[in-house]
């Protein structure tokens, strides 16, 4: 048979090279080692065709279809790096288009690993893997190396693959990514890796393999919920729009398998950290301890918090008030849980916490002559009207509803999201003269007794959140009282209309009932608005500054001071060592990038973005704040966003509203 025929090895079709991935450099010793290591792996090459013979045509054939593959996927990746910088606009350069960069590379190194794999598996289905093997292992170092590179035992391939890892271990390796990175070279990282690829033989390719491990690494390991939902939401799209190839469909399969390695770990780590009964819980804890016991001035806090998925603004909340019932525990976790949460709290700087009940409560009002309903009354009341609507959201009229102690909002809406009575979401809108805003939300399971809020960090059930509990829950009992009543006349009105209409007099020609025969209207599709396939604006906020890669340019973030007034008269409030404090971090963020430089979820006059530097002194509570809106007209320079000082002021008065100069702190209620 055919078939059976051996096939010489030789006529393997040749590998395509490129060194479009690996960025260009300047450094000579490098193209020098790449040059030699590029002869080396021709010979490997050389050797590997004249080791053997295949057995099977098929099998020679399939090697030469991987072989073309390979070429496929060696650029696979640069369209999608194409469409991030479209979707991402003016924030290109931010750290979440460098993590989806970085995801979306090593989705491409995934690919070149496995299709690598399957051709070593011909090799040795044929008898001739030994003589190749030297081939395969400089072929997947060259092509896809920084995805083997180990980092305190755990390589990026690991995470991707491996259902087992301890989370101890993936918190030890994306830290000790963070904390490479800081300082200058790789030489622990170079010597853990010196029996995993060729540092010793080609250590400038080495290094730079190292590198982009270090920082997909950081940022995948930061930011993995996120580049999670860039692969899900831009497959969904392209395959809504067709505009998915062979080649795309696998990119996304191996981003998704990695940024879910991401997301599961990270999980996994927060459940154990929260769990003091797990079996890894003390290795990981003392871990964690000794990051969040760092001083001030270090941002390892922050990255460690963010290592953990405290970042993610879904996650912050169940962590802290976990961490606060373990700390009510007596035992040797008691003090770990207390630090846990009072880094949580500092750290954090969108959530609003018991020190803002003010905002929404007038605390020269009493209601203690008024009955606090019970969620049971709240299931009741919606259970008499709910059967007799079909509306699921309602604006509500403030005129007859009792706020108890709350403060009267701009609006107020209520919304059934899952068309069940007992679930509901309730939301007060304030806003001011000024345009800033803020939107208070209760959220309600009667079927579980459930009632939680947002944007509060503490539970409904802190004893220091008992005045707004009280208040929130006559407001909403009252609130839902009053649809009742609308949605019982709305009820009557429809009934008496059917009455009528049985009662009308019957027409008794036949010419009155003769109707035109139906035609169907056909209705035009309204053609669908292009949308980016990458949702990057959906999901651009930053919480950490991360390290970029260093062959990659930048758009430098710079913060300006207002001339007329200076630090010394913006940052009054401070003492002077906090001054000069915060002008070396300004300072610093200027020139090298360095800082925690995030962007608010509340807005300033106008729906202005707010921006924060945050700058540890070393004083406790949180540290200062320099307060910055985005001002494009101040610089010129290429390159170059330049961002306004607005205020600089500690923490507290920061985030309670000092320097927006409102009637009623943060926002200015009136």
């Amino acid at each position: 048979m055919e078939d059976e025929q051996k096939v010489n090895q030789s006529e393997i079709v040749s590998l395509p090279y490129s060194d479009q991935n690996q960025g260009n450099t300047p450094d000579i010793r490098l193209k020098k080692e790449e040059t030699l290591f590029t002869q080396s792996l021709e010979r490997a090459m050389t050797a590997s065709r004249n080791s053997g013979e295949f057995t099977e045509k098929k099998d020679l054939q399939m090697w030469n279809d991987l072989n073309e593959n390979i070429f496929t996927f060696v650029n696979i990746h640069i369209p999608a790096y194409k469409q991030i910088d479209e979707a991402a606009g003016e924030e290109n350069d931010s750290m979440y288009a460098h993590a989806f960069k970085d995801a979306v590379y090593q989705a491409r190194n995934l690919i070149i690993i496995n299709t690598l794999l399957n051709q070593r598996k011909l090799a040795q289905k044929n008898g001739f893997l030994e003589q190749s093997e030297p081939f395969f292992t400089l072929n997947r170092f060259y092509l896809a190396g920084d995805m083997d590179v180990k980092i305190a035992g755990l390589s990026i391939y690991d995470i991707a693959t491996n259902l087992k890892i301890n989370p101890s271990d993936y918190y030890r390796s994306v830290m000790t990514s963070y904390s490479t990175l800081e300082k200058p070279g790789f030489e622990d990282i170079t010597n853990e890796n010196t029996e995993n690829i060729p540092v010793e033989t080609y250590p400038n390719m080495a290094n730079k393999r190292i590198s982009i491990a270090l920082n997909s690494m950081l940022t995948m390991g930061i930011l993995a919920e996120e580049c999670n939902y860039l692969f899900s939401a831009s497959e969904e799209r392209g395959r809504a729009s067709k505009a998915f190839t062979h080649s795309a469909d696998k990119l996304h399969n191996g981003g998704k398998l990695i940024t879910n390695g991401f997301v599961r770990q990270r999980e996994k780590a927060l459940r154990t950290l929260l769990d003091p009964s797990s079996e890894h819980f003390e290795a990981l804890r003392e871990l964690v301890e000794k990051d969040l016991t760092q001083d001030e001035e270090s941002d390892k806090i922050a990255y460690s918090l963010s290592i953990l998925g405290l970042n993610h603004i879904d996650n912050i909340p169940f962590a802290y008030r976990k961490a606060k019932e373990l700390e009510e525990k007596s035992g040797d976790t008691k003090s770990f849980y207390a630090l846990l949460a009072k880094s949580i709290l500092e750290e954090e700087g969108q959530l609003l916490t018991h020190d803002d009940i003010p905002l929404f409560i007038d605390l020269e009002k009493s209601i203690e002559n008024q009955k606090i309903p019970s969620l049971e009354d709240i299931e009741r009341i919606n259970k008499l009207y709910f059967p007799k609507t079909s509306q699921r959201d309602f604006n509500v009229n403030m005129e007859d509803v009792k706020l108890g102690k709350m403060v009267p909002p701009n609006s107020i809406r209520v919304e059934f999201p899952k068309g069940h009575s007992g679930i509901f979401n309730i939301y007060f809108d304030y806003e001011n003269d000024q345009g800033e805003s803020t939107t208070l939300e209760f959220n309600f399971d009667t079927r579980k007794n459930m009632f939680d809020w947002k944007p509060f960090i503490e539970a409904t059930n802190d004893p220091e959140m008992a005045s707004l509990r009280k208040s929130a829950l006559i407001a909403s009992y009252s609130i839902l009282s009053q649809i009742q009543k609308q949605v019982e006349e709305e009820y009557q009105q429809k009934q008496q209309q059917r009455l009528t209409r049985t009662q009308m007099p019957q027409h008794t020609s036949k010419q009155s009932h003769s109707k035109e025969p139906y035609v169907p209207r056909l209705r035009e599709k309204r053609p669908e608005r292009p949308r980016p396939l990458f949702p990057i604006q959906e999901i651009l906020q930053g919480k950490v500054s991360l390290p970029l890669h260093p062959e990659q340019s930048r758009v430098k973030n710079q913060i300006v001071l207002n001339d007329d007034q200076g630090i010394n008269k913006t940052a009054g409030n401070l003492s002077n060592h906090d001054r000069h404090l915060v002008a070396k971090a300004i300072e610093e963020y200027n020139q090298k990038g360095i800082g925690q430089f995030k962007k608010l979820t509340y807005t300033g006059g106008e729906k202005t973005p707010l921006f924060t530097l945050r700058v540890n002194t070393g004083s406790g509570g949180g540290g200062v704040r320099v307060l910055m809106r985005e001002a494009p007209d101040i610089h010129k320079e290429e390159n170059t966003r330049s961002f306004e000082v607005i205020d600089i002021d500690y923490r507290k008065n920061i985030y309670r509203g000092k320097n927006l100069r409102g009637a009623r702190g943060r926002f200015g209620f009136h």
